[in-house]
């Protein structure tokens, strides 16, 4: 039928919490992701998950201060230290050591117990400095961190009272139809959204990957306004979109999988590393890892074009803009 359909334990908890709108406002402070992060570790993740939150903090704290103010310098270097010791725990906490000397050497730390110390103090070894390429391993190394200790999860642990289980299904809900609306419109259900306040062929575009959209003010008031306006050409598009099925008809089963695969690895990892390769370097990578590729070399590189300009796929630099500190 086209359509996604929960397992019945979870339909059981969305029905307790008023069956909520799939993007239902979840503020991304640092409360809110400590929660996450908990739950991560309740469902068999790595009790290192919480370094993840605490490297956030920090770089966040970093990022926002003003290094012109005087008052601030002692702040900066007391998080730049924790956010030393953060980082050089969450390399420690790896399996393997090829990842252990990879961050080593890219970060420049040394992990010996006589270079440790005035490593943070900032003394004996160079100060981390806080750079684009520098952002990408860290985040790839929260990424490591994260997904350590998923492997041979056990199911039942999702039963644990203790886990926000709306906050699991909602996020994993939010992944799939953010993929299924990039293989659909070339754009994340987000960026729709962010355009439908002004555009109403976004709306109607989001409406057909969401349908839950309804339970949200804004639209409702736009659906009002096209009722007493007479606006029958809104309405008309609108009710085509609401009956049309979210999931496209071309190739539902095997290419819906394939493509929603290679999107969302291409999405998660983008950021953080895959946007270094070159394209046949790419291929090789994703192949190798089990992902066929029917595209030629330069069919991909059009199709990894299209994304990058559809804002899809997206650099850091492109989102984070760093004051140079002074040498």
């Amino acid at each position: 039928k086209r359509y996604l359909s929960l397992d019945d334990e979870s339909l059981i908890v969305l029905k307790s919490k008023g069956y909520p709108p799939l993007l239902r406002e979840f503020s991304p402070n640092l409360k809110n992701l400590k929660g996450l992060m908990n739950d991560a570790i309740i469902t068999g993740a790595s009790s290192d998950s919480k370094l993840i939150s605490k490297c956030i903090e920090y770089m966040v704290i970093l990022l926002n201060i003003n290094e012109e103010k005087k008052s601030k310098r002692a702040n900066k270097n007391k998080y730049a230290d924790a956010l030393k010791l953060n980082i050089i725990s969450m390399i420690k906490g790896l399996p393997r050591e090829d990842s252990r000397n990879f961050y080593k050497k890219r970060l420049g730390i040394d992990l010996s117990p006589e270079e440790a110390k005035p490593f943070v103090k900032g003394k004996a070894q160079k100060k981390i400095k806080v750079s684009i390429e520098m952002l990408k391993d860290i985040f790839c190394l929260m990424h490591q961190t994260g997904t350590k200790g998923y492997w041979g999860l056990h199911s039942e642990s999702y039963n644990d009272k203790r886990i926000n289980k709306l906050n699991l299904i909602n996020t994993e809900m939010q992944q799939i139809y953010n993929a299924i609306s990039i293989m659909t419109y070339k754009k994340s259900l987000g960026k729709l959204l962010e355009e439908a306040r002004n555009d109403d062929k976004s709306l109607c575009k989001a409406i057909h990957i969401d349908k839950t959209l309804f339970d949200e003010d804004w639209v409702r008031e736009r659906i009002r306004k096209a009722f007493y306006s007479g606006d029958s050409s809104f309405l008309k598009n609108l009710g085509k979109e609401i009956i049309k099925p979210p999931i496209p008809l071309k190739g539902v089963h095997e290419k819906l999988k394939e493509v929603h695969k290679l999107l969302l690895i291409l999405v998660k990892f983008w950021p953080i590393g895959f946007c270094r390769l070159e394209i046949k370097e790419l291929v090789g990578l994703l192949e190798a890892s089990g992902l066929t590729i029917q595209e030629d070399i330069e069919t991909f590189r059009k199709y990894i074009d299209r994304l990058k300009n559809a804002n899809v796929l997206f650099d850091l630099e492109k989102l984070i803009t760093i004051k140079k500190t002074r040498t």
